[in-house]
């Protein structure tokens, strides 16, 4: 009826006009969508975070370190005091094992870690981060920033903070991530 009654530009004008609102209508579904998967995405990360719920720790404890706010010296102290000693035990029991590997720090001692090492190249590394945050949540009353202990990966950030776990915790930790590791390469084969 359109083409008769006015030709193609009719036609055009027409499905433009009508198109136009469901172009808007798809324009806020798929904002909505995005909006979702990145939630879905933030909560899927958060469930991921290594927890030391095994451990030894009374419950209110594990509840109180979750309201600390540490500063870099803190975070420093905690990578001499308990991190570079469990990195060092388990580097020893690698090497008794006959596996080649290293404890690593940077020269700013902002990172320790562990390198394993495979025909001369590492293969796999476990390192914590001294690492700032800013303050956040609804629990907060302060603001600016705290520091946090964070575990990297060869392939990256692991985003959980291990501040206030105890040596065996790290030991446990690392282990579970080299088993990982390893039950990975065994895959590839």
């Amino acid at each position: 009826i359109l083409l008769l009654a006015g030709g193609l530009p009719s036609l055009q004008t027409a499905a433009i006009a009508s198109a136009l609102p469901f172009s808007v209508a798809l324009l806020f579904a798929m904002w909505g969508f995005v909006k979702a998967l990145r939630s879905d995405l933030a909560r899927q990360d958060a469930l991921a975070v290594g927890t030391v719920a095994d451990s030894s720790i009374p419950w209110q404890e594990r509840l109180n370190n979750l309201f600390q706010y540490p500063d870099e010296a803190g975070v420093l102290q905690f990578q001499k005091v308990i991190v570079k000693p469990a990195l060092e035990a388990f580097a020893k029991e690698l090497r008794n094992q006959g596996v080649q590997t290293r404890v690593v720090q940077d020269r700013h001692e902002k990172m320790i870690g562990i390198d394993v090492y495979s025909q001369d190249e590492v293969d796999f590394r476990y390192m914590i981060y001294a690492n700032e945050i800013g303050i956040t949540g609804h629990a907060s009353d302060k603001e600016g920033s705290y520091w946090r202990a964070e575990v990297h990966l060869t392939q990256g950030g692991q985003d959980y903070d291990v501040m206030g776990w105890t040596e065996e915790q790290i030991a446990n930790d690392l282990l579970d991530q080299y088993e990982r590791h390893l039950n990975f390469l065994n895959h590839m084969h």
